[in-house]
């Protein structure tokens, strides 16, 4: 029995390793997309998105098998099945960036202009920002931290509206590039949101409270959404 529980924690532990890599590499694929997308960068290194989705499928067959096998409770439990929340998340971050990513030929032109660079590298700052914060907060499990991702989403929030009213401000920007920028805002708006949902995450492992206002399927927003280019 002894060497069971030994493989158990042993299992966990990598589980908690390899996410916390995951949400890590992802939060560099954030910077390194921004500055390319800002003119500050020659080629974008973004993670590659099929390895991330790699991922999420191995983490969700290991936690189902741990739980299956295992039978956790407790804090073990609300471990592994707050990990393969905070899995989907990272996994929908992903795809994120790479829709990101394969605008960023097109949009660089304007992107990269003073009138826009500025609030288009503070979207970028801030997401990356708190996903790191998100990923430091998940590897020591600590509450404190994870309440102060939660806390700067506000700042994306500004950041995305200013983007959109700059946008649509522009005189003579085609609409095409108009409403491709206001999607790529959107996006990074979105990724500071599964920051908040794997904050929330950690913050339920630490403490098992949930906040019941950390839904990423708010505000009519579908996963579908997010898996297309």
């Amino acid at each position: 029995m002894t060497e069971l529980r030994r493989d158990f924690h042993d299992r966990m532990a990598h589980v908690h390793r390899k996410l916390g890599s995951v949400v890590t590499s992802v939060a560099a694929s954030v910077e390194s997309v921004t500055e390319f997308l800002t003119g500050a960068g020659d080629v974008p290194a973004v993670v590659d998105d099929a390895s991330v989705d790699a991922a999420y499928a191995w983490l969700e067959e290991e936690i189902f098998d741990l739980v299956a096998l295992q039978a956790p409770v407790g804090r073990d439990l609300r471990f592994l099945t707050a990990s393969l929340r905070i899995g989907q998340a990272i996994e929908r971050a992903g795809d994120l960036v790479s829709s990101i990513a394969f605008r960023s030929e097109l949009l660089r032109p304007y992107a990269s202009t003073p009138i826009l660079s500025p609030t288009i590298r503070g979207l970028g700052t801030g997401g990356a920002g708190m996903l790191r914060g998100a990923a430091s907060a998940y590897a020591v499990l600590d509450a404190s931290l994870a309440e102060e991702v939660a806390a700067r989403d506000d700042d994306i929030d500004e950041l995305h509206r200013a983007l959109v009213r700059t946008v649509y401000g522009m005189e003579g920007l085609a609409l095409e590039p108009a409403v491709e920028l206001g999607l790529v805002g959107r996006f990074y708006e979105r990724i500071g949101d599964h920051a908040v949902v794997i904050a929330e995450r950690v913050r339920f492992i630490a403490t098992s409270e949930m906040n019941p206002g950390d839904s990423d399927e708010s505000e009519g927003w579908s996963a579908e959404e997010e898996d297309g280019p």
